[in-house]
């Protein structure tokens, strides 16, 4: 049925709807109404719940994937809804939604030789569409190691995504976040970037320079002797010190050495910190773009080592020379002082702390492949173990192991893996992924369905004796404004973006921008009134939605661009006949010259349902 009548909002009156022309309606609102800009959309209050006019409000399913297996690890795969408990935060939820799982590792597949695929057996039953995500952290990461790991999960998700599934890779170069790929099934798409993934050399590394510098100067380190045949009574005199403060007065300049070597120290940690920060907080921001995708979200997380304990290390190593030199001993407490600092090992763990929250907020299963430790902490220590000849095994042990616990930290509490790179890495990664495959699917509606952005704990009980259910530990939901942001990223990744507001895009006029290469858009967005939830209060009916825009350029970076907010209020007397009626917000939008793809997504804040549309970005336009 064709639309007449375009009403604008901005906001809509009680003195009854905005009448003609889209584009007087356009200028007319552009005119009369001042639209919020993303910096203060944080401070408006979220609306209220309330009888509404049009539809319910939302109801929301969340989906918990479980992973049952028996005494011997081996999946279990004959269960029923009826064999499942599901509480959050210590109350039992209904189990509305179940679908068994559709393909599961056969018994003793983690048992495979190098180089062999863990045998699958296949099951007919309807899933959740899948994306896998392959996330690839190039800093710090060797080239045969990575390449090892790509061609192992390629390996697996062409044997095993279903003509459903899609696959997206994603990498970070150290101060890039690339969409290398949009959600897609053409495995040849996903092959041809793999392969270039793998033709990337090894990123040069200052900071590894420095530690060898370091860890050289360390070995160095030598006591001043007393010259020959000169008495102690002789040097005191020379130098002006009682006898027993000669040894030390003579050291002076060793001690200044190693408070120097503890300042390089202290600002490697820094610059080590801030780079593991950025590639963390890249990874955090990867996660993000994900959450507004439908269906299952799986992420393999390739990485390197990060810096933890690093600094640790050498500080001990450090200390420890300096505890073998007799003199230094005697006044280490006036240079102990410069070798404090804060422990980089507890600030990553904080991060991937709060990754694992967004983890959970995005609702994405994480398979964190670790290859740490292949050129970082080893080769420093063999360095060390030449120039000083102390072991440094202890330290590098710990510092590895406590990073390796973090990260098992987040794949348990997503309900993924943790995988270690060496060994049988194709029998460990086709098991994680196995794993993804084996889980049975249960959801539920959150009891109160609004968003509060709170932690909940989820647990699942298996009825059957005998039997333990991995899966998720607790889901945390974004914000209606932060979902109405995370939305317009996902829909960039997406071929054709979920539309259930049936909203429409059209871009009305351009004007060059506030810098060269930059163009403003401006863009009519409509979506029918009938679609949107109105709720009473007093004489009108109200609502709200919230629009944003985001764009993808050539080289696959992601920007969220300004989001506007728009109340709705309508008059009672004003609604008969409305519902077919299109309301239009106005949107100006700054795209670069680079830009390629830009989204669009309208969020109605009533009903916690969205709307996105992708625009073709026009060199020119």
């Amino acid at each position: 049925m064709s639309r007449q009548r375009d009403l604008s909002a901005g906001p809509f009156t009680s003195g009854g709807p905005q009448r003609g022309s889209p584009r007087r309606s356009l200028a007319s609102a552009l005119a009369a109404v001042a639209l919020s800009l993303a910096t203060g959309i944080a401070a408006q209050e979220e609306p209220p719940v309330a009888e509404t006019f049009f539809e319910d409000l939302e109801v929301r399913v969340v989906n918990v994937d479980v992973l049952v297996t028996d005494r011997a690890g081996n999946p279990v795969l004959d269960l029923g809804k009826g064999d499942f408990r599901l509480l959050e935060d210590g109350k039992e939820v209904n189990v509305s939604h179940f679908a068994p799982p559709r393909r599961a590792a056969a018994p003793g597949a983690a048992s495979a030789g190098p180089g062999e695929a863990p045998a699958t057996v296949p099951l007919d039953a309807p899933r959740r569409r899948t994306n896998w995500v392959l996330y690839l952290d190039q800093t710090r990461i060797a080239p045969a190691d990575r390449n090892r790991a790509l061609r192992t999960i390629r390996e697996f998700l062409f044997a095993n995504a279903s003509p459903d599934d899609r696959m997206a890779i994603i990498s970070y170069n150290g101060s890039t976040l690339r969409h290398s790929t949009g959600l897609t099934s053409d495995s040849d798409r996903i092959g041809l970037e793999l392969d270039e993934l793998e033709r990337v050399p090894a990123l040069a590394s200052q900071d590894r320079a420095e530690r060898v510098a370091i860890l050289t100067e360390i070995g160095r380190l030598r006591e001043q002797r007393r010259p020959a045949g000169a008495s102690s009574a002789q040097l005191s005199d020379q130098l002006g010190v009682p006898e027993e403060r000669v040894d030390v007065q003579l050291n002076q300049e060793v001690a200044q050495q190693v408070r120097n070597l503890a300042q390089r120290i202290r600002m490697l940690a820094i610059q080590e910190s801030q780079r593991d920060e950025a590639s963390l907080r890249a990874f955090s921001q990867a996660l993000v773009t994900l959450g507004g995708l439908e269906g299952r979200k799986v992420m393999f997380r390739v990485g390197g080592g990060l810096s933890s304990g690093r600094m640790e290390e050498l500080t001990e190593m450090l200390k420890r020379r300096v505890e073998y030199l007799n003199t230094l001993r005697e006044i280490f407490t006036t240079i102990e002082r410069d070798l404090r600092f804060e422990d980089t090992t507890q600030t990553t763990s904080a991060l991937l702390a709060e990754i694992t929250r967004r983890a959970n907020a995005a609702g994405v299963t994480v398979i964190a492949v670790d290859a740490s430790g292949l050129e970082a902490t080893s080769g420093v220590a063999a360095e060390f173990e030449g120039a000083g000849r102390f072991d440094a095994g202890t330290t590098v042990g710990r510092a590895h192991a406590d990073l390796a616990e973090t990260l098992k930290v987040l794949a348990t509490e997503t309900g993924g893996s943790y995988v270690r790179t060496g060994g049988n890495l194709t029998g460990q990664l086709f098991d994680a992924g196995n794993r993804v495959l084996a889980t049975y699917s249960l959801g539920y509606e959150p009891p109160g369905r609004r968003r509060d952005g709170e932690y909940h704990k989820v647990e699942v009980q298996v009825l059957r004796p005998g039997l333990k259910a991995s899966h998720r530990h607790g889901r945390q939901d974004f914000s209606l404004r932060e979902q109405a942001q995370v939305t317009a990223l996902s829909a960039l990744l997406e071929e054709n973006p979920t539309n259930s507001l049936e909203m429409s895009v059209e871009t009305v006029g351009s004007k060059a921008g506030p810098k060269q290469r930059q163009r403003v858009l401006s863009l009519k967005v409509a979506i029918p009134l009938g679609a949107l939830t109105l709720v009473p209060e007093g004489g009108v009916h109200r609502g709200f939605v919230v629009a944003h825009a985001a764009t993808r350029d050539a080289a696959g970076t992601l920007r969220l661009l300004e989001g506007r907010e728009y109340p709705i209020e309508i008059s009672n007397d004003q609604l008969a006949g409305l519902s077919e009626t299109l309301a239009w917000f106005p949107l100006d939008v700054l795209v670069g010259e680079d830009d390629a793809d830009l989204s669009v997504t309208v969020f109605d804040l009533m009903s916690s349902m969205s709307s996105s549309q992708k625009v073709v970005v026009v060199a020119g336009e």
